[in-house]
């Protein structure tokens, strides 16, 4: 199969595209789990033109930073964290935004 004259391989790991110098595009859905809202993730090795207006196009509907907060006390910043209308709706209903599910601190959107 190609897409855009590109073959599309399946591999089993993310490792296995690195070791064979493929261009990844890796994307994380984060869940609502016991401890909150796991963060999404998407990362690719390769900066294309492609995946740079993907990412202009995310930025559009996404705002940026938020207060990391461990035991009920702000420990930092971060500005390059990203949320969506939902995610900032389910921080204010009371659900914990996490960078993934074991985390010790929470994510509190600005």
């Amino acid at each position: 199969m190609q897409v855009d004259d590109h073959p599309i391989f399946d591999f089993l790991t993310t490792d296995d595209a690195v070791v064979s110098g493929l261009v990844v595009l890796r994307l994380n859905i984060g869940r609502i789990e016991a401890r909150g809202l796991a963060q999404s993730m998407l990362s690719t090795m390769d900066a294309t033109p492609t995946w740079k207006k993907m990412n202009r196009e995310l930025k559009k509907m996404t705002t940026a930073g938020a207060d990391l907060v461990r035991e009920g006390a702000v420990i930092g910043f971060s500005r390059n964290a990203r949320f969506t209308s939902g995610a900032k709706a389910l921080a204010v209903s009371g659900v914990p935004l996490r960078q993934f599910a074991n985390s010790t601190f929470v994510y509190q959107p600005k």
